[in-house]
C-alpha cells in the first residue's frame, strides 16, 4: 500500500486490488487478515499511522491463533481498526 491513502469509491476496484495483494498469503486466516486490512486502507483511506497500527494488531491476533476462522479474523480486524482510530 502507498504511504498516503486515497479513499476509493468502487468496492469492486478495492476487492480486485486487495485480492491480488493478499492471495499469496499461505494460510486462510492470513489471507482474511490481509484482505480486511487492505479493504480498510482502500475504502476509508486512514492515516498511515492508523493503517500500520491496524495491520500490526491484525497480524498479532492471527499469529497468536492460526486456527481462527476467516470471519472471526474480519471481526478482530474491525476491532483493531476501531481501537487504532481512537488511539491516534
Amino acid at each position: 500500500m502507498a504511504a498516503k491513502f486515497q479513499p476509493e469509491k468502487s468496492t469492486g476496484t478495492c476487492v480486485k486490488t486487495c485480492g491480488i495483494q493478499c492471495i499469496p498469503q499461505l494460510a486462510p486466516p492470513m489471507i482474511a487478515a490481509c484482505f480486511a486490512v487492505c479493504m480498510i486502507g482502500c475504502k476509508f483511506g486512514p492515516s498511515q499511522v492508523v493503517y500500520n497500527c491496524t495491520k500490526d494488531c491484525a497480524k498479532a491476533i492471527v499469529h497468536s491463533n492460526l486456527g481462527v476462522d476467516p470471519e472471526s479474523v474480519r471481526h478482530h480486524v474491525d476491532k483493531c481498526y476501531e481501537s487504532c482510530q481512537r488511539k491516534f
